[in-house]
């Protein structure tokens, strides 16, 4: 695990958002998303012109003790963007798993549990 990003011990509520910074290439990060061209194009824009960006929003995801993940809840196209400019860091905030189980919801999964699962890592160049 990156030692820049903090370990939230499983089970604990997040009371607040805890700001830091991830490196992209984090073996741990997930994504959830497909990630269309159009939208990594203009994120790629925003960062060429040095816009600041909103924080990426993730989730601690520990299912066994030797499985944790940590998911993109929002950013995966920022990420992707930073990625691929060689971007070392990106801002985050920690956000509640609750908003990962109302996507795995929506998207018609029983739960995140059975979402996860289907977590793809961020490679160069790798779209869908």
């Amino acid at each position: 695990m990156d030692p820049l990003l903090p370990v939230l011990d499983v089970g604990t509520p997040v009371s607040g958002l805890i700001m830091s910074y991830i490196d992209p290439n984090e073996p741990s990060l997930r994504r959830l998303h497909s990630i269309s061209l159009t939208y990594l194009t203009e994120k790629r824009r925003l960062i060429a012109e040095a816009h600041r960006l909103p924080p990426v929003s993730l989730v601690r995801y520990a299912y066994l003790p030797d499985f944790e993940w940590i998911i993109v809840a929002d950013g995966t196209h920022r990420i992707q963007a930073a990625l691929e400019g060689g971007i070392k860091q990106v801002p985050c905030q920690w956000v509640s798993e609750d908003r990962l189980q109302l996507e795995a919801r929506e998207l018609g999964y029983g739960s995140f549990d059975e979402l996860v699962h289907k977590a793809k890592p961020f490679r160069k160049g790798y779209y869908e």
